[in-house]
């Protein structure tokens, strides 16, 4: 497993599996909505100020982009799926100062503890794997077990 940084507008987290054996390895990303749809209102001191569009004023509270890919050895890319997800606790304390990243990483270094069994290799747990689940556990994992992950599935 890889952690790569990516240059892209709102990007958190990247991580790629490379698996020993297969066609294809697995990028999975989380980028905030926050700076991927928001529009660029002012700027004070050099320091930019974003709103979400109005669009969206009336949509649940989602704050994060969780997507996983197939990267085929011959380059080309296939999305497994794009989820729009909630991964902000509103209000103080220290639940709100959790850091997302903090949680994608965690989720994504379980994907290490999958080993394979007699009826299923790792790459097939791999394409069954619950991608937003495993999120959402994780996240519980910092906020406790009452936190429900909001989703809103893109692809």
């Amino acid at each position: 497993m890889l952690r790569i940084e990516r240059e892209t507008k709102g990007a958190i987290g990247t991580y790629r599996i490379i698996p020993k054996l297969g066609d294809w390895d697995y990028l999975l990303t989380l980028d905030s909505l926050r700076e991927i749809e928001a529009e660029l209102v002012g700027e004070f001191d050099g320091v930019p100020f974003l709103l979400r569009s109005r669009a969206d004023w009336d949509a649940p509270p989602l704050s994060h982009r969780l997507a996983v890919f197939h990267l085929y050895r011959s380059g080309t890319i296939h999305c497994l799926g794009c989820w729009d997800i909630n991964l902000e606790v509103l209000g103080g304390g220290n639940a709100a100062a959790i850091n997302p990243s903090r949680i994608f990483h965690t989720a994504a270094l379980r994907i290490l503890e999958i080993t394979p069994t007699k009826v299923l290799s790792w790459q097939e747990q791999l394409e069954m794997l619950d991608w937003v689940g495993l999120v959402e556990e994780a996240a519980k994992g910092y906020w406790g077990r009452n936190f429900t992950m909001i989703v809103r599935r893109r692809i």
